[in-house]
């Protein structure tokens, strides 16, 4: 009888001592997941302020983009208008249109010029047609613009699939673009750019080349543009991978972006 009562009282112990084990490890496992979930909302509160931060020091440089681009376009463009317009005068004082004076007409020639790169400047800050009429319009003026100045020729295609609807998606997709351009006539030397843009399921996908000199991927090192670029498509919700097939002869890069841009 003994026997079975110490049995009894044994085996009551190991019960009590297992739940007891199980109840420990139910409140260890439940504070796991409290201390996960408490990190992983950490996570995510630090990448929205640090979203939140870019998009408003983008802001702040695009804002700051528009007052130099009105200032240009209102302000230095104006007076150089009016020094045009004296200088006419001036030939008209001293002679009348038919009176040749190789410094006047260097001077009007000069003038001419710089109206002329002023507007460009002030356009290329902030693209006053993006708001009016969109990002396929502006490309179509960029591919225009490219191809006038000789330097090389631009392709750009099916633009009309850009689904972005906010102008301020638009205009971080432009800049992208901008900058790739800028970075192919800067290094590589290139006769030929294309740009073609198609859907792959719920992403934009964005191909671009030309037929510079090329570079391994391998040895890039980031720049201020390539950092600029980043940081757009992170605000797109995209990535980007540069020379996807390892192609030494030219510049590719594909990029894929969500088809809602930053919304």
């Amino acid at each position: 009888m003994k026997d079975v009562n110490l049995i009894i009282t044994i085996l009551s112990a190991l019960i009590f001592m297992m739940g007891i084990s199980l109840l420990v490890i139910w409140f260890f496992s439940k504070g796991q997941k409290k201390i996960m979930k408490a990190r992983m909302l950490q996570k995510e509160q630090e990448l929205n302020f640090q979203k939140e931060l870019l998009d408003n020091t983008i802001r702040i440089q695009e804002e700051e983009r528009n007052r130099i681009a009105s200032e240009l376009h209102d302000d230095i463009t104006s007076q150089l208008n009016i020094i045009h317009l004296n200088l006419h005068v001036l030939k008209k004082d001293l002679g009348g249109p038919n009176h040749n004076n190789p410094v006047l007409e260097q001077i009007e020639s000069s003038l001419a010029s710089s109206i002329d790169r002023s507007r460009k400047m002030a356009h290329e800050l902030m693209p006053p047609l993006l708001q009016k009429f969109g990002i396929t319009y502006v490309l179509q003026e960029l591919e225009n613009s490219v191809n006038q100045s000789m330097a090389l020729q631009m392709q750009v295609s099916s633009s009309h699939l850009i689904g972005f609807e906010t102008v301020h998606d638009q205009l971080h997709l432009y800049r992208i673009i901008q900058e790739l351009i800028n970075n192919t006539l800067k290094y590589a030397n290139a006769k030929n750019i294309k740009i073609s843009f198609k859907n792959e399921g719920d992403q934009l996908c964005m191909n671009y080349s030309d037929d510079g000199r090329g570079f391994v991927p391998s040895e890039i090192k980031p720049g201020s543009g390539l950092k600029n670029i980043q940081s757009r498509c992170q605000l797109l919700k995209g990535s980007f991978e540069i020379n996807p097939m390892h192609e030494k002869s030219g510049f590719h890069a594909k990029f894929l972006f969500s088809k809602n841009g930053n919304n």
